[in-house]
């Protein structure tokens, strides 16, 4: 598949749609595209992929099955450094619930306009450094 929109999707489940559909139509977010169940099959039944994506899938079909409101929400990255990406949902995500309300715009474009606090656990995402004693 070749993304040439946003790279942000979401799911909701039955349930969740009853709830939000109109809140989610409101903010223009694009829904998870549906592709052929077995792929070069022009008879096949149409299915979500979720590549990559973990445990979402169960979790979604879980939710579908047992008539729990799940709304899933997903962001199409490269491999490395997904902090930003990460920042990029979240505020994706805030578009919606507003848990934070945006500050002034600042002058920077690439920097996030809301106040988001990044695990300190995130420094060490790549491993802890070079040790000093080894120069």
């Amino acid at each position: 598949m070749i993304i040439s929109s946003t790279p942000f999707r979401y799911l909701l489940t039955p349930s969740m749609q009853k709830s939000v559909q109109n809140k989610i139509k409101s903010l223009n977010w694009e829904e998870m595209e549906k592709s052929q169940c077995i792929p070069e099959t022009h008879d096949s039944e149409f299915c979500i992929r979720i590549p990559g994506g973990g445990i979402t899938k169960t979790l979604y079909d879980e939710g579908c099955s047992k008539e729990i409101a799940v709304a899933v929400l997903l962001k199409f990255v490269s491999e490395g450094d997904n902090i930003p990406d990460a920042l990029g949902l979240v505020e994706y995500l805030n578009e919606w619930l507003q848990i934070i309300k945006p500050h002034l715009q600042c002058d920077d474009p690439t920097s996030s306009t809301l106040p988001w606090k990044i695990p300190s656990s995130w420094r060490l995402l790549f491993g802890s450094g070079l040790p000093p004693a080894l120069f």
